[in-house]
């Protein structure tokens, strides 16, 4: 890594006890307010921190406190990277991704007439609400990698959701590209200044 990423690096080790991510969220969210992220995009960031840390601490760690969450914050000009490390001996498996294993993005229709598992939903949010995604899994762990822009003004993804417009993270999403590599599921949206 190069010195002036290293020395914008954040940080926090978390016991695998529910309750800590709230320790993440807020961390996540005074470091892009920071750096200037309107008040939905903090939301944003505060919601897939959550689930990863959440994820992490249940499936990962499995509730095991003597192994640690590793949130490491990586602000570095208009782009902001958080990767959420567990210590756990399974592999991740991104099943709530719209294209892992056949399975199908799940239904807030089917949620609410009960219908649907509650369970399923952590990846396909963080998928939703963030920029770029990857999903990796070593020996010694699992890893989420988040990458949220500070997007412009007058970029269509920073439009505000009214009735006309629609909701534009789910627009990004679609538009979006998944892929898989070895271990690795990645979504990045198509933004119109992105080569």
């Amino acid at each position: 890594m190069p010195a002036a990423q290293n020395a914008a690096m954040i940080e926090l080790h978390l016991p695998s006890r529910l309750g800590w991510e709230r320790a993440a969220m807020d961390l996540a969210a005074s470091v892009a307010r920071q750096m200037g992220f309107p008040d939905d995009r903090v939301e944003d960031i505060r919601t897939a921190v959550s689930e990863a840390t959440i994820n992490a601490i249940e499936h990962g760690n499995r509730f095991d406190a003597a192994r640690k969450v590793l949130v490491v914050l990586m602000p570095e000009g208009e782009r902001l990277e958080i990767s959420v490390r567990d210590r756990g001996a399974k592999a991740l498996s991104p099943a709530g991704a719209s294209d892992a294993g056949g399975r199908a993005p799940p239904s807030l229709e089917h949620k609410l007439a009960g219908l649907a598992n509650t369970r399923g939903w952590g990846i396909f949010l963080i998928q939703q609400l963030v920029d770029e995604v990857e999903f990796s899994s070593t020996g010694g762990g699992n890893q989420v990698r988040m990458v949220v822009h500070l997007e412009p003004p007058g970029n269509p993804l920073s439009t505000p959701v009214t009735a006309a417009t629609g909701d534009h993270r789910r627009k990004a999403g679609k538009a979006g590209k998944q892929t898989r590599k070895a271990g690795v599921v990645s979504n990045s949206r198509s933004r119109p200044d992105a080569q």
